[in-house]
């Protein structure tokens, strides 16, 4: 509840951010709401944001992304807002968070551009206050930082597995400022976020699974093969 806040450091100089966004694409079907706005910050750095809302699974995907031109160096921050019934509170050995109602967990986040096991070291930092829960992330160039809001019943207490997937192209690993993937393994739930920022001159391949769209979420179905829930085509 509340705005949804992001701040972008550049060189060690913040960045001034217009309040206003552009919508660049909408979609909605059976599987769920998608919205992705825009924010041309000068000829380097484009913003976007991509929400999608399931309407059967209740989980709420989310993702910064900003495309950037090779060489500066950028810290981006994304504040999300907390309702004032609610109070942060992080595992004890991940990098997930609890939002607790009466110390019951009402849902849970999934910062997935993150190591998952608080022992492994990470390209940034997560923190949070009544305001909200602030992720942090430094790149040299583009970056992709997703993550999942999930408040699904049978979810609250299952275990939970997440993890960079890697990217290739002509055979080649596809390096995280052209493009990136995640997958979310929640109880009987295996969710698979991608997004392209450089576009590419052949498919890339990513578990399997060969694309040349900008945008791809969905499930895993048993035999491991990607049920798309959404497509953003490049």
């Amino acid at each position: 509840s509340g705005d949804w806040r992001i701040e972008i450091e550049c060189e060690g100089t913040k960045i001034t951010l217009q309040e206003d966004w552009e919508a660049t694409c909408w979609h909605s079907d059976s599987d769920g709401d998608y919205l992705e706005l825009e924010q041309k910050v000068d000829d380097r750095i484009t913003l976007n944001r991509q929400l999608f809302l399931s309407r059967k699974d209740h989980f709420l995907y989310l993702s910064e992304i900003v495309n950037a031109a090779e060489g500066p160096k950028l810290t981006v921050r994304s504040t999300l807002p907390i309702h004032a019934g609610l109070s942060p509170e992080q595992d004890q050995y991940t990098r997930e968070w609890a939002l607790k109602s009466k110390k019951k967990t009402a849902a849970r986040l999934f910062p997935v551009s993150y190591d998952q096991e608080i022992v492994k070291k990470t390209n940034g930092r997560l923190s949070a206050d009544q305001a909200g829960i602030t992720l942090e992330q430094t790149s040299t160039g583009s970056l992709y930082l997703p993550m999942v809001l999930d408040w699904h019943s049978h979810h609250i207490a299952a275990p939970a597995e997440w993890r960079k997937l890697t990217i290739t192209q002509s055979r080649q690993v596809t390096p995280s400022h052209q493009a990136g993937g995640y997958r979310l393994r929640l109880a009987e739930q295996h969710l698979f976020m991608y997004r392209s920022l450089v576009k590419p001159f052949s498919p890339r391949a990513i578990l399997g699974e060969h694309t040349l769209n900008e945008s791809l979420i969905g499930t895993f179905d048993t035999d491991g093969d990607v049920l798309p829930l959404l497509i953003v085509e490049e």
